[in-house]
């Protein structure tokens, strides 16, 4: 039903219909090189596959994704720690979602982590989701 489409050093992403899946390859989104390299790499990702370069693997052809429908989810599940820093990497990527006219969903968010956003009370501004409702994605 989907396929690795895209790694780079710091996510690793999925396709399927309307919904990309990115998985930070990091256990620490922390430092500012890496908080920084991820947003960007999202939204790079973000931007192809809203053009159709990053395709479903069943789909016929790479036909541009309707952003009303689309949802970006992102995989939290290898990281153990967030700071300020990862935080505000989310936040930009929430706001890169937002321009682009897709749903943010932040899924695989350990306790640490679920902590980090209530005592910031972000919590509020990002949709967090059950783990299982998507599987997480493996680094390759």
């Amino acid at each position: 039903m989907h396929r690795d489409d895209k790694t780079d050093d710091f996510v690793s992403y999925r396709t399927e219909a309307n919904r990309i899946t990115a998985t930070p390859n990091l256990s620490l989104l922390a430092q500012p090189s890496e908080s920084e390299a991820f947003s960007k790499s999202v939204d790079r990702a973000l931007s192809d596959w809203l053009s159709g370069g990053l395709a479903d693997a069943n789909s016929s052809d790479a036909s541009v994704i309707e952003p009303s429908s689309g949802v970006l989810e992102i995989d939290l599940h290898l990281v153990s720690r967030i700071n300020s820093m990862g935080l505000n990497s989310l936040i930009s990527v929430q706001t890169l979602a937002r321009h682009a006219g897709v749903r943010l969903e932040l899924s695989g968010v350990c306790t640490e982590v679920r902590e980090v956003f209530r005592i910031t009370r972000l919590e509020r501004m990002f949709e967090i989701v059950p783990s299982d409702v998507n599987a997480g994605l493996q680094p390759a």
